[in-house]
Parts: C-alpha cells; sequence; structure tokens
C-alpha cells in the first residue's frame, strides 16, 4: 500500500523499483540496569522508522562521444524517511523534494498509522536553524541548558548557497534549482568554537549568507541514578530531520526540550 501511494505521488516511479526499510530503536534502559546485551521484544519502542528508496530524481552528467560532448541524464535514487514516535504521536518526514513532504507525511499517516482526519491533527516537528548562522548561539546553548545536561558543544555546520542555472540539453534550455555545500567542521579535541574554525580555516565571516542546512551537536547529559554521564550526538538537518544517539526515552525528551529552548525545534 505505501508503494502504491508513493508511486501515485510520483508517476515516473514504477511501485516494483519502491525499498522500504524499516527500523525501530526500543528504550535499552532496563537491558542496561539488568545486564543484558539485547534489547527484549517487550522493550518500548522510542521511535519507528521507516525509508523507501526509489528512483525519483535525474542525475546529469557528460560524456565525450565522436569527438562532442554529450549531456544524460538518468534516473537516480531518492529516499523519503518517516519517523514516529509513539509516545507523543509526533512525525517528522524528510524528503529531498521539499514540494513532496507534506503530502508523503499524509500518505504515512495513512498507511502506516491509519489515522483518521487531516495531517493537521497530528503534530509536527520543524527544524530552524537559522540561529547557528552566528557565534551568538554559543552564548545561548551556555545560558539556556536544561536541568540534566552539562554542556552542548556545535561540531558541525553544513552551509549551502541555492542557485538556478540554466544548461541546453538536447536542443533545450532547462533551468535546475541547484546549491553549493560547504561543510565546517571541528575537531573534537579543537579547543577553538566552531566560529572560529569557520572564520580562520575557512574564511567565512559570515554564516547568514548561506542557508543553513545541518548541525551536529554533541550534548553532555549528567550522571544519573542507573547511568553514568555520557554524550548524545545530535545531528538536526532543516526543515524536519532529527537523528539523535539516544538510547534512552530520558535522553531522547532531553534532547528534544533543550531544542525546544534554544529556539531550534518548534511543534505544530
Amino acid at each position: 500500500m505505501l508503494r502504491t501511494r508513493i508511486a501515485d505521488l510520483f508517476p515516473q516511479v514504477p511501485k516494483d523499483q519502491i525499498l522500504i526499510e524499516q527500523f525501530t530503536r526500543r528504550d535499552l534502559s532496563h537491558a542496561q540496569r539488568d545486564g543484558d546485551e539485547d534489547a527484549d521484544e517487550d522493550d518500548p519502542a522510542l521511535l519507528h522508522t521507516l525509508t523507501a528508496t526509489f528512483n525519483g530524481s535525474t542525475a546529469h552528467y557528460q560524456q565525450v562521444a565522436n569527438g562532442q560532448v554529450v549531456d544524460h541524464e538518468e534516473p537516480a535514487a531518492m529516499s523519503a524517511r518517516f519517523s514516529w514516535e509513539p509516545e507523543t504521536g509526533a512525525l517528522s518526514v524528510f524528503c529531498e523534494d521539499r514540494e513532496a513532504r507534506r503530502e508523503l507525511a499524509t500518505i504515512f499517516r495513512d498507511v502506516a498509522l491509519a489515522h483518521d482526519g487531516d495531517i493537521d491533527d497530528m503534530p509536527m516537528r520543524q527544524f530552524d536553524l537559522l540561529g547557528f548562522s552566528t557565534s551568538e548561539m554559543l552564548k545561548r546553548l551556555e545560558r539556556d541548558r536544561i536541568a540534566g545536561i552539562e554542556s552542548i558543544s556545535i561540531l558541525q555546520i553544513k552551509v549551502a548557497r541555492p542557485f538556478e542555472q540554466q544548461s541546453e540539453i538536447s536542443g533545450r534550455t532547462v533551468v535546475r534549482q541547484l546549491s553549493s555545500k560547504m561543510e565546517i567542521t571541528r575537531d573534537r579535541r579543537d579547543g577553538r568554537s566552531i566560529y572560529q574554525v569557520a572564520y580562520k580555516d575557512y574564511s567565512a565571516d559570515d554564516l547568514s549568507q548561506y542557508a543553513l542546512v545541518q548541525v551536529k551537536l554533541v550534548m553532555r547529559m549528567a550522571k544519573q541514578p542507573h547511568r553514568k554521564a555520557h554524550n548524545v550526538a545530535v545531528q538536526i538537518t532543516a526543515p524536519n530531520g532529527l537523528n539523535d544517539k539516544s538510547r534512552t526515552e530520558d535522553d531522547r525528551k532531553r534532547v528534544l526540550e533543550q531544542l525546544t529552548k534554544i529556539g531550534v525545534l518548534s511543534q505544530f
């Protein structure tokens, strides 16, 4: 059913050429306390993820043939990733095709969750990374930390500069929406901030001129009664992507609460 609905949304994609993969993240805190290595089926599911991969985009390349440069267009793979939290009912959808995200969310809701009503009835998460464009974010991460998080560091900021480009293909003019990307990465042992690295090593003294695409953080969780202090890696992709290494429900809640506190996460 999911393949059929996706093929209806992308008519050029045969439904038998859509690969579906399913993943479940479970609360392993109970297993860890008891010394178990594997999660039991009774451990509650924190996050369900479905990924649909299909040839929904086009790859462009050139070849030299018979002394001439020839343009080629071939189908290329793209993915739609659906993540759903049973406890909160929050749904996150990420796809390279921004215009299709809301319709994809409806498809996932109808097929996987069998939820009636308008998609607006479900809480949707959105991430705004604009605050990471200036070093003021460092003060916010220090000032607005919630209880249970000792520190937050920024390891990577990925930015992009969208633009249009005209190309001649088979005698016709094609306007493509493109973007050039840059990853600003700080070694975890580097004592400088990510912004000092950006200014010094990348000559990027003003990140606000770019579109912020992705941010990678490390949140230091404080010691708890049944767990020692530990790090949680968090990757945020605008506007709807979140991938974190939380292994317990408590970690997950703190990550979401912290992102809301600093104005990155909004839910509607």
